[in-house]
């Protein structure tokens, strides 16, 4: 398993909540915006969304690149630093045979799934971009003799 301090524990720990990868997704595609544009945007309370953009600044995800004055206030405006890639999740896992099994048997079903979503979009038309899907799984070397 995974450390509580190591870099995916951390990883983890940030985008844990739904809230923080749909921050960062809306300043990937803004390029820059402020708590309350973002609050207005996901229709959350502006304390809320300020929460979560602290504790995305604390950690390095974002930061502030510009200040506005509003009013007697200051505005804060945040770009994106780190981005979740959706492509990129990693996992330390212990598993017995039956375990890894298990865990084979569902990735290859997540496969199959991504082949039918694919064949949806084609039907659909309409604009489609490219996109790659991986899916590793193996042991640890160290726990094999390689």
């Amino acid at each position: 398993m995974a450390r509580m301090d190591s870099p995916e524990a951390q990883v983890a720990r940030i985008l844990s909540h739904p809230l923080r990868p749909r921050i960062l997704q809306i300043l990937a595609v803004r390029g820059e915006a402020s708590p309350n544009e973002i609050a207005a945007e996901l229709a959350v309370p502006l304390g809320t969304l300020s929460y979560h953009t602290r504790l995305l600044r604390d950690s390095g995800w974002i930061e502030l690149v510009r200040e506005v004055p509003r009013r007697g206030a200051v505005e804060h405006f945040y770009r994106a630093v780190r981005q979740p890639s959706s492509g990129e999740t990693r996992m330390a896992l212990e598993l017995d045979d039956q375990g890894r099994q298990e865990l084979a048997a569902v990735l290859a079903g997540a496969l199959k799934e991504a082949g039918r979503i694919q064949e949806r979009a084609k039907r659909r038309g309409g604009e489609r971009r490219p996109s790659e899907l991986a899916i590793l799984h193996f042991p640890d070397p160290a726990e094999s003799g390689g």
